[in-house]
């Protein structure tokens, strides 16, 4: 069986992705799920890049909009 996690379990509203992965390093899964409810960052793919060391998915709202009112 193959276990992804999903980046959007962390709170409620706007949370910042680095944040959200650094709590998830260690956990014994196989990929991350790159979720819908992330504060917008210019840097992104380095904080993905620096955080992820599995696999990646990403969900049809990511990457998050500049401006998401």
């Amino acid at each position: 069986m193959t276990i992804f996690v999903s980046t959007t379990w962390h709170g409620e509203g706007r949370t910042d992705l680095d944040d959200v992965l650094a709590r998830m390093e260690g956990l014994d899964i196989d990929g991350i799920e790159l979720g819908s409810t992330h504060a917008f960052r210019s840097d992104l793919a380095a904080v993905i890049g620096r955080r992820v060391r599995g696999r990646i998915m990403t969900h049809n709202f990511f990457p998050p909009a500049v401006d998401d009112r």
